[in-house]
């Protein structure tokens, strides 16, 4: 009895600390994100490349044929006001530059943006120049030395250069006219415009691909939430959960101790990880985020399930009876339980578009928080094969896996044996938004959550969660790499 007592009280003590440690990961998570918003880079990012298809369009030097600068398109372009773009991205870019005076990306686009819009940029060439890379030392020779007379074989070495280190399009169009002499050097740039051109296009068609994707995932997603809204055979069936026997015989204390071992082991895992990082000095290299991401899911989740299962092998239930891990059932096979899936996803896409569109109603937000979203960005970006497939790994597979079995296989089918369903579905759901410590988001976050409880609730399996789960986060980094690669 004594020692029954004890173990409560240390459970509460520990329950005391886990939320200190949520809270100042979170104030930490915050005050990062507001220093340096990757809804801000993205933003700066989107804005460059519709600056580089007004050029493409409106440009006389890029644009192909006459049909397409006196196009629809076209007309509509100029319309946009080019110069003050380019004016609010520079001060973006100053600001941050500031933050972050070791940042030789930065410095160099705001010396490209100052070069394109007529304004002084010496005092950043000079900071460019102090550079510890190579490869921004080089440019800011290349930079120094415009005006210089040189060889057309020079000219062209250096065109090379610059196609090789700079990914944006914009950013390295105005580089190679910068080298080219302001575009007088016909002959040297006519092979350039030429392969930019395809480039652009290229551009144009992955994005307009994307669009169109969307909008057929949203016709579907429409469709399949109308049908189950005029379906009252559906709607009368949806909180009947079976097969929760075995969750009867948990306790709220058990199902504690297995959060705290959740959380505890991912806020540890992840400390470990970031320390040895910090000791090989390598803590901002990309791969080495993405191995760290990886690793602190993978460590930070198989701990707990292993109480889990000892938890289940202790009540005579195996792991997949407790978490509902069924690859089939008496009223779904596999292929159906996939197919709701698929379908779970489309309703997933016109919810968070209009639940998005609310929230930026009302208030006005910075972005997603979370990290993973900024190293998807710098991937993509860098096109580092490796760290994405790595990253495709985590947010389309791991992390889908893991928090389905936990939050709708474990923790929503526990509340179904305590609450109502509307009940157990709103506690579930709001504490998988909130432990995502992502405010800006939690909106969109908890509206999938429900979505992957009805999901699990309906088809009596967390397989159509994992999928709809998982091609959630698949699909974003899918659009994430179509738009900054």
């Amino acid at each position: 009895m004594l020692l029954k007592q004890f173990s409560r009280i240390l459970s509460v003590i520990t329950t005391i600390v886990i939320i200190f440690l949520i809270i100042a990961s979170f104030l930490s998570r915050q005050k990062h994100h507001n220093e340096d918003s990757v809804s801000d880079n993205q933003k700066n990012e989107l804005s460059m490349k519709i600056i580089l298809f007004q050029d493409f369009f409106t440009d006389s030097v890029l644009s192909p044929n006459k049909l397409i600068k006196n196009s629809f398109i076209t007309n509509i372009l100029k319309q946009l006001n080019n110069k003050n773009s380019k004016i609010e991205i520079l001060d973006k870019l100053e600001q941050s530059y500031q933050k972050h005076p070791e940042n030789d990306e930065i410095c160099l686009k705001i010396i490209i943006l100052k070069y394109s819009l007529g304004q002084n940029y010496n005092k950043y060439l000079n900071y460019l120049k102090l550079s510890q890379t190579s490869q921004y030392k080089y440019l800011s020779c290349l930079i120094s030395n415009k005006n210089k007379v040189t060889t057309l074989k020079n000219k062209l070495q250096n065109i090379n250069y610059i196609k090789s280190n700079i990914k944006n399009l914009w950013y390295q169009k105005e580089l190679v006219f910068m080298q080219a002499g302001n575009c007088n050097d016909v002959i040297l740039l006519k092979s350039y415009q030429e392969e930019l051109r395809h480039n652009i296009v290229n551009e144009s068609i992955k994005i307009v691909v994307a669009c169109i994707l969307i909008l057929i995932i949203t016709i579907i997603g429409l469709i399949t939430i109308l049908v189950f809204l005029s379906n009252q055979s559906a709607k009368q069936q949806l909180p009947m959960i079976y097969n929760i026997q075995a969750l009867k015989s948990f306790t709220f204390f058990e199902v504690l101790i297995v959060f705290q071992f959740w959380i505890g082991c991912q806020m540890l895992i992840g400390l470990i990880v970031q320390y040895v990082n910090h000791l090989e000095n390598n803590s901002e290299d990309l791969m080495t985020l993405s191995v760290s991401t990886l690793t602190t899911y993978f460590l930070g989740n198989i701990i707990p399930f292993g109480f889990i299962y000892k938890l289940a092998k202790s009540k005579k239930y195996t792991f997949a009876q407790i978490v509902n891990l069924s690859l089939g059932n008496e009223k779904y096979s596999l292929l159906q339980l996939l197919l709701r899936g698929f379908l779970g996803w489309c309703v997933a896409l016109p919810v968070i578009i209009l639940s998005s569109i609310l929230v930026n109603q009302f208030y006005h937000s910075k972005g997603s928080s979370n990290p993973i979203i900024s190293y998807m960005v710098d991937a993509s970006g860098q096109s580092n094969v490796i760290a994405l497939i790595i990253l495709f790994i985590t947010v389309s597979i791991l992390a889908p896996l893991c928090e389905e079995i936990l939050f709708r296989g474990f923790l929503f089918r526990f509340l179904i044996t305590k609450y109502n369903f509307i009940s157990a579905s709103m506690i579930s759901t709001l504490l998988f938004a909130g432990l995502h410590l992502d405010p800006n988001s939690s909106v969109q976050l908890f509206a999938l959550g429900f979505i992957f409880t009805i999901l699990t609730a309906k088809y009596q399996s967390i397989v159509p969660s994992i999928i709809t789960h998982g091609l959630w986060n698949g699909f974003t980094l899918i659009i994430v790499y179509t738009i900054f690669s």
